[in-house]
């Protein structure tokens, strides 16, 4: 009781001097007020209510672009407005901690940490023996990525921290569905040429680029929306609104259809499928409910897709074909000669200098640009096979994300990396097998990104990234639970 009214007094002091502080700032120095008062009130936020601090967090990382707020000298990599929030919560957990520790954790938060810190710790000799070999240009740039591979798991703690029952998921799935909307109209803007899209930083109004909405590229727009399919594969299952899950399902079907990634759309289905077939009981009621749901999908997709505005005419935003078109390009004889030209063109020095060398003749060009960059790259790791050639040195996008972390990290680094994803892949099927929904959704989204990575960075993509460790953080909060007690926070969450 008396750390509860310690606690209200420190709040209610900290308001009234940020109060006086900010007044002081209006009156004598209006400019510096008008960025300091409400980075004081962040800051307020953050100390007084953390819980509505991170779920301000989560919205700003699924609806706001990528924007740095500071430049990193000699990289194409910034500070951007989520580190600086995520940074924020640390420090004053941080503080919070060593005037009164109170955080605890369960075995299996404990385990995934552990699992987690060996492939940090490969990551990082992996970073050490780039630099030392000269595959690293800049030292910066390679521990950069580390830190965000490091940023990104904090998620989790997060939301193991803060959003352990019923009603926080709510309000959370609640914001979700609120950004899908959100996110999709940005998507259909842009398909009309109505507004541009932020790439690479900068934001391009003329830019010819498939449909991204406020996300880095349509890739990691689509692992998102696969990422959040699974809630309404439960809400429809075990949900009161389900025309409502349904049109949740559409719009991100759609929303996929008009990112073009073929992978993504697979993934999609799948995990329909998965989700429907573990959720519905009865044999037939199964078939009926999973052939009709991906049916009403693929079909409500399509037909909106049809009805836009033809892509062709839009001058500012020239797009490609759809992806059911896409399907039509893949040719198994092509991608056979593609893969041999691929492999006899290997050579990691010269695609250094010279980048990926295609085989374009009749050839699909993404497979064949995939091909060129991994192949290449496996010639590379040949140098280092342990420690890899360090993170970073594959840029951007490998487009494959098992390809980049065999590169970047080495064998000891992808197989510290597929123990921790092979362990909570684990722990969420059982959960979902004694019918958890955090359980079962961070089992599906697994499954779709594991899907998507074959030829996506979809684990590197950060919005996708941190919602999904977010969720791991929720879903381990019921391992705190007996089973008995546990089983009993199954409820739908529409």
């Amino acid at each position: 009781m008396s750390h509860s009214i310690r606690g209200y007094h420190i709040t209610i002091i900290l308001g009234i001097l940020l109060t006086i502080a900010g007044g002081f700032l209006s009156a004598t120095q209006p400019m510096i007020a008008f960025l300091i008062v409400p980075a004081l009130a962040i800051v307020f936020v953050c100390y007084a209510y953390p819980k509505l601090y991170i779920l301000i967090t989560m919205i700003y990382v699924m609806a706001m672009p990528k924007i740095s707020i500071i430049s990193v000298p000699g990289t194409h990599v910034g500070i951007r407005g989520e580190d600086a929030l995520i940074a924020l919560f640390l420090v004053t957990f941080l503080i919070k901690q060593a005037v009164k520790p109170s955080f605890s954790y369960n075995t299996y938060f404990k385990r995934i940490n552990t699992r987690f810190t060996l492939y940090a710790v490969a990551c990082l000799f992996s970073v050490m023996y780039g630099i030392y070999q000269g595959f690293i240009d800049n030292p910066l740039l390679g521990f950069m990525f580390l830190f965000r591979k490091i940023e990104y798991f904090i998620f989790m703690f997060l939301g193991y921290l803060y959003f352990r029952n019923q009603k926080d998921m709510k309000t959370f799935f609640w914001v979700i569905d609120v950004s899908v909307i959100f996110l999709l109209l940005v998507g259909l803007l842009q398909k009309v040429g109505a507004v541009g899209a932020i790439q690479s930083g900068e934001y391009k109004a003329d830019a010819t680029f498939r449909i991204m909405s406020t996300f880095s590229g349509p890739y990691e727009y689509a692992a998102f929306l696969l990422l959040i399919t699974p809630i309404y594969i439960h809400r429809l299952a075990h949900g009161k609104h389900k025309w409502l899950s349904v049109f949740f399902l559409i719009l991100n079907a759609y929303a996929i259809l008009i990112t073009e990634s073929r992978i993504s759309l697979v993934a999609f289905f799948l995990i329909l499928l998965m989700g429907f077939w573990q959720a519905v009981k009865g044999q037939a009621l199964k078939i009926f409910i999973v052939g009709y749901i991906a049916l009403a999908c693929l079909v409500g997709g399509y037909l909106i897709q049809n009805l836009m505005p033809s892509s062709a005419a839009n001058t500012a935003n020239v797009q490609s074909e759809s992806p059911l078109e896409r399907f039509q390009t893949l040719n198994l004889d092509e991608m056979f000669l593609e893969t041999e030209y691929a492999y006899n063109m290997r050579d990691y020095q010269t695609f250094l200098v010279k980048g990926p060398q295609l085989y374009f003749e009749g050839s699909d060009l993404s497979y064949s640009m995939r091909m060129s960059k991994w192949l290449n790259y496996i010639d590379g790791v040949q140098h280092n096979p342990i420690f890899g050639l360090g993170l970073s040195t594959t840029g951007e996008a490998v487009d494959g994300n098992y390809i980049r972390y065999l590169a970047e990290s080495g064998i000891l680094g992808f197989v510290l990396w597929v123990i921790l994803i092979a362990f909570i892949l684990r722990l969420s099927k059982q959960l979902m097998k004694r019918g958890i929904f955090e359980g079962q959704f961070v089992y599906l989204a697994l499954i779709s990104m594991l899907v998507s990575a074959v030829f996506i960075d979809v684990f590197e993509a950060s919005k996708a990234a941190m919602v999904l460790w977010f969720i791991v953080g929720a879903m381990l909060t019921k391992l705190d639970l007996p089973k008995k007690d546990s089983e009993t926070k199954k409820a739908s969450l529409s």
